[in-house]
């Protein structure tokens, strides 16, 4: 009981840092159903009826289940989330096969091979075996139906994955071994010695996972990612390249302590290693937030949402000197900073020097506050504006 109540905590903490929680839950328990939905038809003869009451109260267990997530909103919840996508996702919706093509263009030796890795890890561990199969194809198809897609989205279920492939080769690499030996000692009209035939079937074997792995996309990927640093990442963004805020924060510090609001297109990372973010500045973001309109709240973090310039130019005229931060792979992009709000930027605010490497973009203004009995310096002084989501003169 102990073990089952710490496993239901630790599957409500891990909800509470993902989402997609839900799905391996639901992925274990349909596989914890077909177990004994077999045990019970393998011996309906004996009249063993503990495998169809343990089944009936998984039922009526999940029946209760699915009951009170209907009545709490829980599923329209998970039902909305399933079937939109933000507007960065937006051209995958309909992709099916996405995850599919994502496997043959990353790794594809093992994906156009993992139904034989099934078989042998069956005959090898028939219950394990099992249950990752039974698991990452849950995962893989329930994410290839919904409509937010990325590669990142399955990555919890690559363990299966690869956990299949471990019992394949542990079963297989063996017979090749013995196969690469018998090979050299025919070769010969006098046999090498066993030393010489076990140190070239070692070099054979590596040779073999030597190929194997530089055939597949995803290990060259892995030892670039050893060898560059985001700052010479390259190739566009992908799981390197990003914005090194950190190596900015001391060249921006004097202008963010003069700013009296500083907008970004990433405010979790402005607050992090900046201190501060008032506003954000995204297409993506604004459609999550409570209104899905201009100043809308973000629910993370509590901050205003733009996008377009009238938006910002009334930030502007609330604030005589501000601070724009924006990522150089979210600028000019549909889904971050578009066209529209970055001509605005370009042509409005004075742009500040910073190393290309940091990939990131900054832009400032100052102007000389003319509204009677306000003080250039004032805007610390303000309370939020209802209309605008920034800050106005305390009475």
């Amino acid at each position: 009981i102990l073990w089952t109540i710490l496993g239901l905590f630790s599957l409500v903490l891990a909800y509470q840092f993902q989402t997609t929680t839900v799905i391996g839950v639901g992925a274990v328990a349909i596989w914890a159903a077909l177990v004994v939905s077999w045990k019970w038809l393998q011996f309906p003869h004996r009249g063993d009826s503990r495998a169809q009451w343990v089944l009936i109260g998984m039922a009526a267990a999940a029946a209760i289940c699915l009951l009170l997530a209907w009545r709490i909103g829980f599923v329209e919840y998970l039902l909305k989330a399933f079937n939109s996508a933000p507007a960065w996702a937006e051209q995958n919706i309909g992709n099916r096969r996405y995850y599919a093509r994502w496997f043959v263009s990353e790794m594809p030796a093992l994906w156009m091979l993992f139904p034989i890795a099934v078989l042998i890890a069956l005959r090898q561990r028939p219950r394990f075996a099992f249950f990752c199969t039974t698991v990452f194809a849950i995962i893989f198809l329930t994410h290839s139906l919904a409509a937010e897609k990325h590669s990142r989205f399955i990555f919890y279920g690559l363990p299966f994955f690869f956990a299949i492939w471990g019992i394949a080769l542990a079963a297989i690499l063996p017979v090749i071994m013995r196969v690469l030996r018998e090979v050299v000692g025919g070769a010969f009209e006098c046999p090498p010695s066993g030393i010489v035939l076990r140190w070239v079937g070692w070099l054979g074997l590596g040779a073999i996972v030597g190929f194997c792995l530089l055939a597949n996309p995803a290990a060259v990927l892995s030892i670039d990612m050893l060898r560059y640093s985001d700052a010479r990442w390259p190739t566009p963004q992908v799981y390197r390249g990003f914005a090194d805020w950190k190596a900015a924060a001391e060249t921006l510090k004097p202008f963010l302590e003069k700013s009296s609001v500083v907008l970004t297109n990433c405010d979790v990372k402005s607050l992090y290693f900046f201190r501060r973010s008032d506003l954000c500045i995204s297409v993506t973001l604004l459609h999550e937030t409570d209104t899905g309109k201009e100043f809308g709240l973000d629910p993370r973090t509590g901050q205003p949402v733009i996008s377009k310039p009238e938006s910002l130019a009334a930030v502007m005229r609330q604030h005589s000197c501000g601070l724009v931060v924006i990522e150089k792979p979210h600028w000019r992009v549909p889904y971050g900073v578009p066209d529209e709000i970055a001509d605005y930027i370009e042509a409005h605010l004075e742009p500040v020097s910073l190393t290309p490497e940091w990939r990131l973009l900054a832009f400032r203004w100052q102007h000389q506050d003319k509204r009677p009995g306000s003080p250039a310096n004032s805007d610390h002084n303000r309370e939020p504006n209802a209309d605008t989501g920034t800050n106005q003169p305390k009475p």
